[in-house]
This record gives structure tokens, sequence and C-alpha cells, in this order.
């Protein structure tokens, strides 16, 4: 499989003193990267018997201003936004986008976190440096086999469900799909995709890749917006397109219409286990079509069938999401709890071979004809 187009990580020295230019790397010597480096064989877990955990978090990380230990199972860790005090620290955690050359020191007795919510596709630069290639010890991402798993959203099932009018949200709806996307040039080939799909079905496209803008749209990932309000009452569907084909990389697009009643049935394409994170009958998973044409076609003949459609947003009201405060605020328990964990995990990852592996398991679009 080729690599997509290279999109290296942005260096932001600005908030914080962890990186400078691309081109600086090229400049560093094998002894520094050796220094940089963790080993197995002289991992220090004294930290295990510090009564107070201190995490020290790098630029790009979100949410961190939501957290609150006190909420955790485990409520002995602290979190520090200053990476100037990384010394204090047991924990680093840095976010993948943000990665250059390390200008922070490399203590034996700290647990370095590597923090990925991007697929494959798109994170390549830390994975290509091999300064990083065995700087950290564990994986903070949304994948589950991660040593934290923090996925992009949650689907809980409703305290109390709102008493509706379907046949009346039924009837208001003029118009069968909705997209909202900002990048057009994707491994998944969602763009092509969605143009085949163009030529059964009637497709509105927002944002970049398409001719319309929603005006009210405050910010990308705002679960309150208007715009998807207002979209989610005109349009019977909404295309949850990733960007890549991967397992477990399924991104909030598709939660956001799991939130506030939105009545409106998601179609997702990118993941192939998509079972393991939605409810079922809540949306149409387009991994079931042999192609665009025939998921075009069942969309069609779903968007036509007043009863079946509306068991499907009967049985989606069921259901609503996490917000992403709140599963960080978990995830952020589960890194507490580890490091504090009688079975101290001493290993180093080597992000290039994490990289490949990942890489791998993504799929080539097959599905477009």
């Amino acid at each position: 499989m080729k690599e997509s187009v290279d999109k290296r990580p942005q260096c932001n020295i600005t908030t914080a003193n962890v990186c400078v230019e691309h081109k600086d790397m090229k400049k560093i010597k094998d002894s520094e990267i050796k220094r940089f480096h963790c080993n197995n064989a002289t991992i220090n877990v004294s930290v295990q018997h510090r009564t107070i955990k201190k995490i020290c978090t790098g630029p790009g990380t979100l949410w961190t201003n939501v957290m609150d230990f006190d909420k955790c199972e485990v409520k002995s860790c602290v979190l520090e936004r200053n990476l100037s005090k990384s010394k204090e620290c047991e924990a680093i955690l840095l976010e993948s986008n943000h990665l250059g050359r390390p200008t922070l020191p490399r203590l034996k007795e700290q647990i370095w976190v590597l923090v990925s919510h991007e697929s494959p596709f798109t994170f390549l630069g830390a994975a290509r440096n091999k300064i990083w290639r065995r700087a950290f010890n564990w994986i903070f991402s949304y994948q589950k086999n991660s040593d934290i798993f923090f996925p992009w959203g949650k689907i809980v099932a409703k305290e109390k469900r709102t008493e509706k009018n379907y046949d009346t949200i039924f009837d208001m709806k003029n118009r069968t799909a909705v997209w909202l996307a900002s990048n057009c040039r994707t491994q998944s080939k969602r763009e092509k995709y969605v143009d085949i799909m163009r030529k059964i079905i009637d497709i509105d496209i927002y944002g970049k890749c398409g001719n319309f803008k929603c005006k009210n749209i405050v910010r990308k990932n705002d679960p309150n917006d208007v715009c998807r309000d207002q979209k989610s009452k005109q349009y019977k569907f909404y295309l949850s397109f990733e960007n890549a084909l991967c397992p477990d990389y399924i991104t909030e697009k598709v939660f956001l219409f799991y939130q506030y009643d939105r009545p409106i049935i998601p179609v997702v394409r990118g993941i192939s286990n998509a079972k393991e994170f939605l409810p079922k009958n809540t949306y149409v998973d387009a991994s079931e079509f042999d192609n665009a044409t025939h998921l075009a076609h069942y969309l069609k003949e779903l968007g036509n069938d007043r009863k079946k459609y509306i068991a499907m947003l009967q049985e989606k009201d069921k259901f609503t999401v996490e917000t992403l405060e709140n599963v960080f605020q978990k995830a952020m328990c589960s890194l507490c709890k580890k490091l504090h964990s009688s079975t101290f995990d001493e290993k180093c990852v080597d992000t290039i071979n994490w990289h490949s592996q990942r890489f791998n398991t993504c799929r080539v679009p097959v599905d477009l004809l």
C-alpha cells in the first residue's frame, strides 16, 4: 500500500519548549538519539512508590482544562501543563502531531506517553524520525489495544427518552443525504465514493469539498452548532465517511449525530468493526455493500420507506453519546491508575514498527465500483 501525501507534524514552540523545526532533525547525532531513547533494562520503576503522580502534557493535548482526578477511582494524580517542569513529572504526554526535535531531558524514571488521535495516514512524521523511535513507553490512542484507550466518543443508553412525532419529523425531510467535509483528497477516496453516489441520490456537500457552507457552525468539532441541528431536520442521512479505512478509526463525525436527539441516520464508511462502537439498527454500514452504487440504491429505498426509516430513528433515539471531555476524563483516570499499578509496564515502544503495524491493517478502497 502506498503512503498518502506526507503531512509532517507542525512544530509549536510558542506553547511549549518541546520541539524545533523539522529541518534540524537531520542534524541529530546517533549519540544524542541513544541518550534520548528509553531502555527496557534501565527504566527506573521507583515512581510507583511516590504517593502523588504528576502528569505533564505537551502542546496539542486537548481537554486537559476539564480534567478532574477527584472523579477517578484512583485520585492521587495531578496535571501539569507546563513542560518546563517536566523533571518533576512521573509521566510525559506528547501529541503525535506536535513532535519535532526534542529538547526535554529524557529521565530514566519517567514514563513517556505518545498521544495519537489520527489515522496512520495522517500521523507519519514522528514515525519517520529516528530520534522518537524508542522514546515512548505507552500509547494513548483510539485503538482498542492501546495502553490507554481513548476513543473519539462512546455511545450510551439514555436514562429517559424524549417524546416525538416521528411522522412529522419524516415529513419535514426534503433532501436525501448531507456530507460535511474539508479534506477532499483522502486515502479512503471518500470524495470519489460520494461522486458515484450522487449519480443516484441527491447529496449536498458542505465545507471545502462542496458548494454549500454552514454559516452557524461555531467550531469544527462543536457538538452544539446550529448547522448540524438544521441539517438533521432537513436530511434523512448523514454521510460519516472517514479519511482512512482503518480498524477502530471512527471519529467524532458520527458521534456528534447521536447527540441532542438529532433526527438523522448516520451512514458510516471507514471502520471495519462499526458494530463494536455503534448500536445495531441505528446506522447504515457502507461495508455491507459491494460498492457505492449499491449503497446509494439502498439509501434511496430506505429513505422512501416511512415505516422502516422511522423505526431506525426510534431505535437511535434510545441512545446518546458521552462528550469528548468525559471520554478524555476516563482515559486520564486509566492513565493515573496505570501509573499506580503494581504490575508496572516497563516496555519501550518502537514507533516505526508500531506505525507499520497500524498502517498494514488499513484497507485499500475497493468498493468504489
